[in-house]
């Protein structure tokens, strides 16, 4: 898999591999063994199919990271059953739920009973030079000021803006 997304050399990259349907198991297992290994107390996921894999992965994990799972798509659309199913198995795991509207936000709470009282919005990037100067101020009272060791499972290609999706989500954290 070719990396499209400019990544500072001391991040560490780990491919899980996996680009079809029938791989998710493949890869939720990999990415289990990944976690295990890595002892991540946050990850966050961007995207339908690395949050089922992270899903997967956690089930099971006697010390899984919390795990944000931010949802971009509507979860009540028509995907094919067997991509439902897993859903259904993947994201009672999440920590946190991030929703980009409320109208979606709702959506999720009707889609999985493990989201109610755990979702929060925060709208897509628009103005990007606000956010990023938003995200550069200091933390609010009352976040841990040691760093957390956090990763993302995501596809490395130029539709999100990762750093500053972070630097939200750092001020969301409860």
């Amino acid at each position: 898999n070719e990396i499209e997304y400019p990544l500072s050399r001391e991040i560490p990259v780990a491919c899980i591999d996996q680009n079809r349907p029938w791989q998710i198991l493949i890869a939720a297992a990999r990415l289990r063994k990944l976690l295990q290994s890595t002892k991540y107390d946050v990850l966050l996921t961007t995207g339908g199919s690395p949050a089922r894999t992270t899903g997967l992965a956690l089930r099971g994990l006697q010390e899984p990271p919390q795990w944000i799972a931010r949802i971009g798509s509507n979860p009540e659309r028509r995907d094919p059953a067997v991509l439902r199913i897993l859903d259904r198995h993947a994201y009672p795991q999440a920590s946190l739920y991030v929703a980009n509207s409320a109208g979606l936000a709702a959506s999720i709470s009707r889609c999985y009973a493990s989201s109610r009282g755990r979702t929060q919005v925060i709208y897509n990037p628009v103005d990007t030079s606000g956010l990023a100067e938003l995200a550069s101020l200091p933390l609010p009272t009352g976040v841990k000021k040691e760093r957390p060791r956090a990763a993302t499972a995501c596809r490395l290609v130029r539709l999100t803006r990762r750093e500053l999706l972070r630097g939200c989500f750092a001020q969301v954290r409860r």
